[in-house]
């Protein structure tokens, strides 16, 4: 099993099973896997939580997020579409996803560092 599909069944087991919620969320932010990791840590330093993101790339402790935080990095409208689509409120998804997203960031980036292309 790749990297890219353990992420994402770690990443639907958090958020209900769902393995299509997992490429729904993950695929918000870029067409591949990196695409995706990459643009996630963009969005997180333009919303000044660099040091969030940051932490769970490095090794060591992974820094909590915030529903509310996390809405503020990813957007209400995108969050709505991607609940929507599974029928799940913003709300619910959020509380889901910032239980879930450090520890799939945290494996994408076994090395401490973005991978490369």
């Amino acid at each position: 099993m790749s990297l890219f599909d353990s992420v994402k069944n770690e990443a639907a087991s958090r958020l209900g099973g769902e393995d299509e919620v997992a490429h729904g969320v993950l695929g918000m932010f870029g067409g591949t896997r990196i695409e995706a990791l990459r643009g996630l840590v963009s969005a997180f330093q333009k919303n000044g939580l660099g040091a969030v993101v940051s932490s769970w790339i490095d090794s060591g402790q992974n820094h909590p997020i915030s529903p509310e935080q996390l809405e503020q990095v990813i957007g209400r409208e995108r969050l709505e579409k991607i609940s929507s689509r599974f029928g799940l409120s913003a709300e619910t998804l959020t509380a889901k996803l910032s239980q879930m997203l450090p520890a799939v960031v945290d494996k994408m980036t076994p090395q401490g560092r973005l991978p490369d292309e």
